[in-house]
């Protein structure tokens, strides 16, 4: 145990460093988000403090939920750079991820490595509001498991004071209590299908209503985008299901995640026209699935579980390799803040 709370921590400081060092227009927004903190210094405490909306955007700040914008001003009326920002956004997302990993994982290194392998670290450099509410989200985990709701529901919503997307995160109390078995695992895939046929539909007659009282009128795309990730969501989701749930034996935080990992399939077939939807695949329930992995491995014998454990690694990372190079992030080449 204590060889695997260095190895989490020196990963950590490793993915810390990388982000929190990075030049301040390394990534995508990173312009929008630092004319945005500027922006916020004009105004007034009092200013900032009427403006937000508990359940929409703040309207100080079109297409920003109020804990965002609130952070900011702190940040800037202390007189620390966005820069700073940046450092403590780096701090609170990788602090969360490796406790998250610890935590629950039988073999952290590899659990971390299938989190940066998904995108998880990459969407860190761009997408700070959802990476917030992503952090906090994956600290409600304890309340779940010990059936808290309240304090779950204060965490989601805490979360969702940073994106409007956290609140998808809601449906999985309950279905963390339900066993997991054949027929509720088809359901899902089934419901994703049918998701992915009338997308258009159900888009048009109620997530647009829905986004219009948070503040966000999203449009539908002009076409399905995503739809290589929704395949390798599903493919994930069947490997574990028949490698690791071949007996129907899960713990209770198994669970949990494996529900949330299951999640990301129908969730993401939404994304297929709207993409938030599928940066909350990716960014919320989809690395829950790093934990069942390794998990999985780790009910091997032990003389097989590095060899697994390798070529898993192998695996995961040619897939990353795969997705940055085709990547439109822009986070490579890297540039730190010292050039």
């Amino acid at each position: 145990m204590k060889n695997c709370r260095y190895t989490v921590i020196l990963i950590g400081i490793q993915l810390f460093a990388i982000l929190a060092f990075r030049s301040d227009s390394l990534g995508v927004d990173l312009d929008n988000y630092d004319w945005e903190y500027s922006y916020l210094q004009t105004f007034s405490f009092k200013e900032i403090l009427l403006s937000l909306r508990p359940f929409s955007n703040a309207q100080m700040l079109a297409g920003a939920e109020s804990g965002f914008v609130l952070l900011n001003w702190l940040f800037g009326f202390s007189g620390l750079s966005f820069h700073a920002f940046l450092v403590f956004h780096a701090a609170v997302c990788v602090s969360s991820v490796c406790y998250f990993v610890f935590k629950y994982s039988r073999i952290p290194w590899l659990s971390l490595a299938i989190v940066i392998a998904l995108g998880m670290h990459n969407l860190m450099f761009c997408i700070l509001r959802q990476s917030l509410a992503v952090s906090i989200l994956y600290l409600s985990i304890p309340f779940i498991v010990q059936r808290k709701f309240l304090k779950f529901l204060g965490m989601v919503f805490l979360a969702s004071q940073f994106h409007v997307v956290s609140w998808f995160f809601l449906p999985l109390f309950w279905l963390s209590n339900m066993t997991v078995n054949y027929k509720r695992v088809l359901a899902i895939f089934g419901a994703s299908i049918f998701i992915c046929v009338a997308n258009s539909f159900i888009y048009n007659f109620f997530f647009s209503n829905v986004f219009a009282v948070f503040g966000k009128p999203y449009e539908l795309g002009s076409g399905m985008t995503y739809n290589n990730m929704f395949v390798f969501m599903s493919l994930i989701c069947i490997v574990i299901f028949f490698f690791y749930g071949k007996e129907m034996v899960f713990n209770k935080i198994e669970t949990t995640l494996f529900w949330g990992a299951l999640l990301s399939v129908p969730v993401q077939a939404f994304g297929f026209f709207i993409p938030i939807f599928s940066r909350a695949a990716i960014g919320i329930f989809l690395p829950m699935s790093s934990i069942l992995i390794s998990n999985m491995i780790a009910k091997e014998k032990k003389e097989r579980v590095f060899f697994f454990s390798f070529m898993c690694f192998l695996l995961f990372f040619g897939y990353y390799l795969f997705v940055s190079s085709s990547s439109n992030l822009h986070i490579i080449p890297y540039r730190s803040i010292f050039e």
